[in-house]
């Protein structure tokens, strides 16, 4: 020991090292959770003001019009 120091070891084990079980319903419903946290930010980006074009605003509405989940159909404006 230098100067007072002390030696610390860490408490937890490389990630890599760790492995456990995985409960795959679950692993395989969470893709359902980060696409509304998308959606979310598709708000937000419009409710801010990133997205100026009319044009980018239905296509954050209706998931259906670009391609991912069937959702509500796009309604007609203007």
């Amino acid at each position: 020991m230098d100067g007072g120091a002390i030696r610390i070891k860490a408490a937890l084990r490389d990630r890599r090292s760790i492995s456990g079980p995985v409960d795959e319903g679950r692993y395989k419903g969470r893709w359902r959770v980060e696409a509304m946290f998308f959606r979310l930010k598709d708000f937000r980006r419009m409710a801010a003001g990133y997205a100026r074009l009319a044009r980018n605003i239905p296509s954050a509405v209706s998931p259906a019009r670009r391609g991912g989940a069937t959702g509500p159909e796009p309604v007609e404006t203007g």
